[in-house]
């Protein structure tokens, strides 16, 4: 019955787990090994499962039940895989695994919901990959998510009346060029205050990158010593 729910669903882990990978390459950059095989396992869990969703499942409209049911398990399904590199390094020093998963996936939803709450208490600890990754849960969330859940939330129907209230011709046409104006006016912003904080003496570019992140779609705040130079 929802297996258009799981093909929808699938298509937003494919995006997440492309996301992903830009920490990775972080990482690769800057030669953090033990972090990446945590950021590895997440982007291969996030493309695996999408892709097998999307070729399992046949993709079409959602009424309203089917709508609800695919914001819930994005946002229980998407932090749960998200949460695999907080329990793989276990930033909170954990007493035992149970702690281990439950504070992960906090931390996970956390960002992914861009509430922004952490049990981290120094982030500046965090290895710089693991600190991209956490700013792109934020951007998957606040940006990316959000847009594309309210896309899949209305009908073919109900897509044209958005647009003649919004005074958008035929935004059902649009919808992906207009998805990918908005990470790209999101990632101008990033790129330009990054810039901005580099030129007035913040040097460690990634770090500032991240916190650039984290302010623009409202989540985690940075220790006070991640800036300290």
């Amino acid at each position: 019955m929802y297996r258009h729910v799981f093909a929808n669903l699938g298509f937003l882990l494919q995006i997440a787990g492309s996301i992903t990978i830009f920490p990775i390459l972080v990482g690769l950059y800057i030669n953090e090994g033990p972090t990446l095989v945590s950021l590895f396992l997440a982007c291969l869990s996030f493309l695996i499962c999408g892709f097998l969703m999307n070729a399992l499942c046949e993709r079409k409209d959602l009424d309203f039940k089917s709508s609800c049911v695919l914001i819930l398990l994005a946002f229980l399904v998407m932090p749960l895989i998200g949460a695999i590199p907080y329990v793989y390094d276990d930033p909170f020093n954990s007493p035992n695994p149970i702690d281990r998963f439950t504070n992960a996936y906090f931390e996970s939803v956390s960002g992914f919901t861009t509430t922004g709450f952490s049990f981290i208490s120094k982030s500046d600890a965090l290895p710089k990959s693991f600190l991209i990754y956490r700013s792109m849960t934020e951007l998957m969330g606040g940006v990316g998510l959000v847009f594309l859940l309210l896309a899949f939330f209305h009908s073919r129907v109900s897509l044209n009346s958005l647009s003649n209230a919004l005074g958008i011709e035929n935004i059902e046409e649009n919808l992906k060029r207009i998805f990918f104006s908005v990470f790209l006016i999101y990632s101008i912003y990033i790129i330009a205050f990054t810039i901005i904080f580099y030129i007035f003496g913040f040097q460690d570019i990634i770090k500032t990158g991240s916190f650039v992140t984290d302010t623009i779609t409202g989540g985690y705040q940075p220790s006070l010593e991640q800036f300290q130079q």
